[in-house]
């Protein structure tokens, strides 16, 4: 089942809440998706135009590593819904 198959990258993620149960999978595949492409619309699409976004949007412009590395631990460790 996807619970078994996702549970290993669960174990990684140190935030307290896991972005697999906060969000959709599809969501979380198409943030991830965008993010490999460019850093900055994959934050976009989970945060919204915030402080995450600006942060990778500078890193990003600073060298397309930085954003990419930035883009994949605020979207694998932060849950969007800790802001509402």
């Amino acid at each position: 089942s996807i619970q078994e198959t996702l549970r290993p990258i669960t174990h990684i993620c140190p935030a307290k809440s896991c972005p697999f149960k906060t969000m959709g999978t599809c969501n979380f595949i198409l943030s991830a998706v965008c993010s490999y492409l460019l850093p900055p619309l994959g934050v976009y699409w989970r945060f919204g135009c915030g402080l995450e976004f600006c942060i990778c949007l500078v890193l990003t412009i600073l060298g397309y590593v930085p954003g990419l590395i930035y883009a994949i631990c605020v979207i694998g460790c932060e849950s969007p819904a800790r802001k509402k």
